[in-house]
């Protein structure tokens, strides 16, 4: 019977290929199957299932496999639906031909039946012309590899390129992780991710130990039994891995295949004997296996929590040099400023969380010119233990510099003392500025060298003032009853959500900047300008700045109407804020409550400073 178009089954298997007949027979109420030999049996009639008309798939669209071996050369599919199990009738190109169980083989769909998928693999090809990387023989390789390229896997990686909306990245579950080639905290972290996640991309300049990454990967690839494939643009780096899996320490070296060219193909091939090296140190009993693998989970653990330490405690190093430079930037600002700190007891433990809300409710005085409250006075002192009484004595604009001035030196305490814990474990190097232009670098030189640059602005005063607007947001969501203050908690969330989006301009938003602590030289401003820019409640809404640099890049204002209307004093001011910045090249975006685009003006003035 013909295979293609029948599929019997007895008692569930097979037996297409040996049956000429099947024939009901009313006297026995059972069925009688002819076979090629001429002999016929009877059978109940639920016993047999004879499938017809089945389903024609093109071989074009799908790739098999079964034990690891892929099917070529496939000419012909049938798919028959039994009540119990679907199977697949596969005709190869030779003249073979078989029926099999769609449990016991591995289908995969080419992702190109989608037209989206299609038209951009289409694209690319007409594009690889473009690339004259050439092969031995003269021909455009990777025009040449696209013209082959018919199937895509629906679950392989170029799918997810070619149509990302309907496809995720596929994410995989790490068993225990081995290192047998050693492994520090972020080679650590790089096999870990390249296990995970289908693809991985790790950077890292010459002796940075990126062929030892490698290693363990394919170490632990080896482990579950994969197989994988190093390429490279060139022969020395692929020789590299090569080399470092033939060194007798691992003797790894009869499980490469060097291929690549033509004639290494040719000499690995006459090389091969059938015959593997056998290794007794290699045999491991069950139990040995069970010790090892708990010994190797044991140190996982260990490895995990110990680099977990040195990177805390790394960013603690980095913060507390930080600190200690801005607080020089800040002396010198009180300077400047002509302010006077030095007989004022400083706060120099507790909580910083604590200053900056005095910090908050000092600015409402400042912002209102009124005097400090007796009320404000007693909870400093009682309650948040601010034991300098004298402070009260000067000015909210004195008292918040004050509260700026243990800002830091809480800080300071609290990463000393956090440092000491952990000192024990032994570290090196600081976190260096990524992703930055070489403008961006000399100016970060410069800031970390303390060096004195003769400029008419300030750097940001980053650390306290990110803090500062951290506390600035959760006191604007208590009084979000103030539309001016609602207002300014969503333009936050915009900048703060377009800022994470193009996250490669190394920017940073504070909130509430003061007028007087971005100004260093007021040579350019008239008498009038002075004044404004010095009075203690001039200030800018959100300030974006470099965090490399500590250079200020762009104003944002934002207006109530009522209060900001044409005609009335505010607006006046607000035309002397603009004229000030204007003159100091700050860019400024003055948007009112009731517009609209506001999103839209920043992403597209970050969108410029990417060009």
């Amino acid at each position: 019977m013909d295979k293609s178009e029948h599929l019997i089954l007895i008692k569930s298997n097979d037996k297409t290929a040996n049956v000429k007949w099947i024939k009901y027979n009313p006297v026995t109420q059972r069925c009688d199957v002819t076979y090629n030999s001429g002999a016929t049996y009877p059978f109940s009639y639920n016993s047999i299932e004879w499938i017809k008309d089945p389903k024609t798939l093109d071989p074009n669209i799908v790739r098999i496999e079964r034990n690891n071996k892929y099917f070529d050369n496939i000419q012909d599919i049938r798919i028959f639906i039994a009540k119990n199990a679907t199977y697949w009738y596969i005709h190869f190109a030779d003249g073979k031909e078989k029926t099999y169980n769609r449990n016991d083989i591995d289908v995969s769909y080419t992702c190109l039946e989608d037209p989206e998928s299609q038209k951009c693999l289409n694209y690319l090809k007409k594009l690889a012309p473009l690339n004259e990387l050439k092969t031995d023989d003269g021909e455009l390789m990777l025009q040449k590899q696209y013209e082959k390229l018919n199937y895509v896997s629906e679950h392989s990686l170029l799918a997810h390129y070619l149509n990302p909306s309907k496809r995720k990245m596929k994410k995989y579950q790490n068993n225990l992780l081995i290192f047998p080639f050693g492994s520090n905290e972020s080679q650590f972290e790089a096999v870990e991710n390249a296990l995970q996640n289908q693809l991985s991309i790790i950077q890292g300049p010459p002796g940075t130990g990126k062929t030892q990454t490698i290693l363990n990967i394919i170490a632990n690839l080896l482990v579950v039994g994969k197989t994988i494939q190093v390429a490279s643009n060139n022969n020395p780096a692929v020789l590299n891995v090569m080399e470092k899996l033939s060194n007798p320490q691992y003797d790894l070296g009869f499980l490469v295949a060097y291929l690549g060219k033509d004639e290494n193909k040719k000499e690995f091939i006459k090389n091969q004997t059938g015959l593997y090296p056998f290794n007794k140190d290699w045999e491991l009993l069950s139990e040995q296996i069970s010790n090892l693998e708990m010994i190797i989970r044991n140190s996982t653990e260990l490895i995990t929590t110990t680099f977990s330490k040195q990177k805390e405690l790394a960013k603690l190093k980095a913060e507390y040099d930080s600190v200690k430079l801005e607080m020089k930037y800040f002396e010198q600002y009180l300077m400047e400023m002509d302010i006077s700190l030095q007989s004022m007891k400083l706060s120099s433990t507790g909580n910083d969380n604590i200053i900056m809300q005095l910090w908050q409710e000092c600015n409402q005085f400042n912002e209102k010119d009124r005097p400090i409250s007796l009320w404000f006075k007693i909870k400093s002192t009682f309650i948040y233990r601010i034991t300098e009484w004298r402070l009260f004595d000067r000015s909210p604009f004195e008292i918040i510099s004050f509260y700026q001035k243990s800002f830091y030196h809480i800080r300071k305490n609290y990463l000393c003392d956090n440092i000491s814990k952990l000192e024990f474990l032994v570290v090196s190097g600081n976190e260096q500025p990524a992703d930055s232009n070489i403008n961006d670098l000399i100016s970060y030189i410069h800031y970390n060298n303390f060096e004195i640059i003769q400029s008419e602005i300030r750097s940001v005063f980053d650390l306290m003032y990110r803090q500062y607007t951290k506390a600035r947001i959760a006191f604007l969501k208590k009084h979000n009853r103030i539309s001016r203050y609602d207002t300014e908690n969503l333009m936050y969330g915009n900048i703060v959500e377009l800022l994470d989006k193009h996250h490669d301009l190394s920017l940073e938003v504070i909130c509430h900047q003061p007028l007087y602590a971005l100004i260093r030289d007021t040579g350019l401003l008239n008498e009038k300008q002075e004044r404004y820019v010095k009075h203690q409640a001039t200030h800018i809404d959100f300030v974006l700045y470099n965090r490399i640099s500590k250079i200020p890049v762009l104003a944002i204002e934002v207006d109530g109407f009522s209060y900001h209307k044409p005609g009335s004093e505010q607006y006046a001011r607000d035309l002397m804020k603009d004229r000030i910045l204007e003159l100091y090249g700050i860019p400024l975006f003055r948007f009112p409550t009731y517009g609209s685009g506001e999103r839209e003006k920043i992403e597209l003035f970050l969108m410029d400073r990417k060009s």
